[in-house]
């Protein structure tokens, strides 16, 4: 089991300060009695030039063992040209990660934090963040200008709702808990032992009769001289328990970290920052936070140094949210140790990594319980503390919040058109006016901040990229933000024509382990669901959490659900839809029929005995007749799921451009079922079912970029599911697909996908 830092816990450096405090107080007063006895008078403050040489003190001492604090934080000013940023895929938004694990060669070895990189970068992977968004620096390549080169150029290719993932595996401490190790007693030491030191000084700063009062003046100033760096490899480190000459700490501030998160907030974006270190809880990021907020409250008494916010703070103004987790309190050393064979890693790392194979993206609430759960099990002296804006942020997905009062913001330039606008010039200034209540005191175009002149327009040039979307934002005098509006673009006329307006949302039902054991447990439901989720949301810009009309967020992923979960979350969506949102259902789980052919699906708490503990298939189609939603897909991977309709399907006519173009402009009710009145396998498909298997090959295989359910239907699904069907049984299976007229579906329509 290895410290990732230095050898000596907090308890021997607060026993250190304690006991010096102590001594120094028992000898002040010795020191008085004697005093008194002779007539002298002690000096009993270290005020003026006492407390300006010892303030000189530290921060001569601090530069020379932490340079990286001596000269001004960086502020990461990026100007936004977006010209060597990754072309996107589409107009979702997109998770970027940043995973650090430097190797010291002039400090301890700590061999856990490369093992954390390559277990993060699997990790991150894993759950679809792009290879182009991805940074992994670990060994020698950790210095400190390439990290801040990484984050520069993060934040220039950062967008409204994307997410950034900052992870770092290493050494962490402040100069008050390395250098001067918060004793007075010692580095009153280590200062009056020079013999260059001149009388004077020597007499206000060195003698007994002031020592009390020199050491009360320097706890007062330790918080001025205690900002937590995190360690880049090209820090050097003489002494592993103590600084000592020579060393030079090089590393990213707290300040630093502080003013990363606020560019990214202010753009929109949201971060979060995993920190398996030392100390951790020190960066006090949230505390940071709240600080920097646009005019926020001012605070001051007499004796208070720190009278105004420094210099190279940023000021917060955006919508974005941040989450920190902190491997330990802030007194408290990190460690690694063997967990999977002889595999060393990081305690926070494993613990993350554990939670998330579980649930792939859960909040930062779920995600912090699960792994101060784990490594509380692992009986160390380190707990982990969590804090975050908003403890609903889910880790690894993007936000999928409405629009802001869209219609508050005139667009001038470029002209709109319906759906997403096409790109006919990248480069071009977009030029709008805000025509709504209350003084707007500026506004961002894709993250930059714009005057509004005194008629209300703003503008700014901007390079788009082949297909995306670009938000602007209005803000008030206190910064509260009046309006949103995201415009999209496409490549082409008929992408663009086709683009969702609204959102593209999953609800993704898999019920697997059932009450009743007239149901047996299934194999693959969950890992089905899971599955056809992720490909949905990396391919197609679809969304598992539902923001309600109230503001408050629910997931469309429901495993092992009641008859209750089921009518409760397709009550939320048709309270909460619209027309321009695109939804698209999968349920996997059992299916029954009754006596007159109805067909059901069957929830986990169903008796085998009562049918009308089932769900109908009327039920279904009736709810999915009240939706807003303009378009809708049921994917039912269940026995009898063909029952849930009876209705033929309808051929494309017409030239295949115009004829998607027309069709988005038409209610969709459609389904594709796994069989029809018919039971269907549970497996067949490896770790899936094979209808679930031919669904997810067929999403991934579709040659085009924009096509119907129909088409991945005929194209892929059918004959796919049919060659494994009869690959794994002599029966076979055929899936199948159907209008739901009796749900809504109009002849004209079709579900479109469009990728991303």
């Amino acid at each position: 089991m290895i410290c990732r830092g230095n050898r000596v816990g907090f308890m021997g450096a607060s026993l250190s300060r304690v006991s010096a405090l102590v001594l120094v107080m028992l000898a002040a007063l010795l020191g008085g009695m004697s005093a008194g006895r002779a007539g002298v008078v002690m000096n009993q403050s270290c005020e003026g030039g006492c407390a300006d040489t010892l303030k000189a003190w530290l921060s001569a001492e601090q530069s020379a063992w932490f340079p990286v604090l001596a000269g001004p934080a960086e502020r990461f000013e990026v100007t936004g040209d977006q010209a060597a940023c990754p072309a996107r895929q589409g107009a979702q938004p997109i998770v970027h990660a940043i995973v650090l694990a430097p190797y010291y060669r002039h400090f301890l070895k700590l061999p856990g934090t490369q093992n954390d990189a390559v277990l993060l970068k699997a990790l991150f992977e894993k759950r679809g963040v792009a290879p182009e968004n991805l940074h992994v620096m670990d060994g020698d390549a950790v210095t400190r200008k390439a990290v801040l080169d990484v984050m520069r150029s993060t934040i220039a290719c950062a967008r409204e709702r994307d997410q950034v993932v900052v992870s770092f595996s290493g050494g962490a401490s402040s100069y008050m808990k390395w250098g001067a190790r918060s004793d007075p007693d010692g580095f009153l030491s280590r200062r009056c032992s020079d013999p260059s030191l001149d009388a004077e000084t020597r007499r206000d700063l060195c003698a007994d009769t002031v020592r009390t009062a020199v050491s009360e003046r320097f706890l007062a100033l330790e918080k001025n001289f205690n900002e937590h760096v995190l360690f880049t490899s090209d820090t050097i480190v003489v002494g592993h328990t103590r600084m000592a000459e020579g060393s030079a700490v090089i590393g990213i501030r707290t300040s630093e970290l502080s003013n990363f998160a606020i560019q990214l907030q202010n753009r929109g974006a949201d971060v979060i920052f995993i920190f398996d270190t030392n100390y951790a809880e020190d960066f006090k990021l949230l505390e940071q936070n709240e600080a920097a907020r646009y005019k926020a409250r001012w605070h001051w008494q007499r004796g208070d140094d720190s009278t105004a916010p420094p210099a190279d703070a940023v000021e917060l103004f955006g919508a974005g949210e941040m989450a920190a987790l902190y491997a330990t309190r802030w007194n408290e050393l990190g460690y690694e140790t063997s967990h999977t064979g002889d595999v060393v890693l990081g305690e926070l790392t494993f613990a993350v990594s554990q939670a998330l194979r579980s649930n792939p993206s859960p909040t930062i609430e779920q995600l912090a319980r699960e792994v101060d759960r784990t490594m509380a099990a692992q009986n160390r002296d380190q707990m982990p503390v969590f804090e975050a804006t908003n403890p609903n942020l889910r880790f690894l997905a993007t936000r999928d919040e409405p629009q802001s009062n869209p219609d508050r913001i005139e667009v001038i330039n470029p002209k709109l058109s319906r759906g997403a606008t096409p790109i006919h010039d990248p480069q071009m200034d977009i030029v709008a006016r805000y025509r709504g209540p209350g003084p707007a005191a500026f506004a961002s175009i894709d993250g930059v901040n714009v005057e509004i002149d005194a008629n209300g327009q703003f503008r700014r040039p901007v390079k788009l990229e082949t297909r995306g979307e670009l938000p602007i934002r209005v803000y008030g005098r206190d910064a509260s933000l009046l309006s949103e509006r995201r415009l999209l673009f496409g490549e082409s006329e008929t992408v663009a024509s086709l683009a969702p307006v609204g959102r593209r949302l999953a609800l993704v039902i898999a019920n697997q382990h059932y009450a009743d054991p007239a149901f047996p447990t299934l194999r693959t439901p969950i890992d089905d669901g899971k599955a056809v989720a992720q490909l949905l949301a990396q391919r197609f810009g679809y969304t598992t959490t539902l923001t309600m009309a109230s503001g408050t967020e629910r997931s469309l992923l429901l495993t092992d659900a009641t008859k209750a979960d089921i009518q409760k979350v397709l009550f939320d969506l048709r309270k909460s839809l619209t027309a321009e949102d695109q939804l698209l259902i999968y349920y996997a789980g059992h299916g029954q029929t009754d006596q007159e052919n109805t067909a059901y699906w069957v929830p986990v708490d169903g008796d085998a005995s009562e049918d009308f503990t089932w769900v109908r298939a009327f039920e279904i189609t009736e709810d999915l007749r009240k939706l807003a939603s303009g378009s809708v897909l049921l994917i039912s991977d269940s026995c009898y799921a063909g029952g849930l309709s009876r209705d033929a399907v309808k051929a494309p006519e017409g030239p295949r451009d115009r004829y998607l173009a027309k069709s988005t402009r038409f209610k969709a009710r459609q389904l594709i079922a796994s069989g029809g009145d018919e039971p269907v396998q549970d497996g067949g498909g490896g770790d899936h079912s094979l209808f679930t298997r031919a669904l997810l090959d067929g999403l991934a295989e579709m040659p085009d970029k924009v096509f119907t359910a129909n088409e991945l239907f005929a194209g892929k699904v059918k004959p796919k599911a049919v060659e494994y069907a009869f690959a794994t049984s002599a029966n076979g299976q055929t899936p199948v697909f159907y209008r739901m007229v009796q749900a809504g579906d109009e002849p004209e329509s079709e579900f479109v996908f469009v990728g991303k």
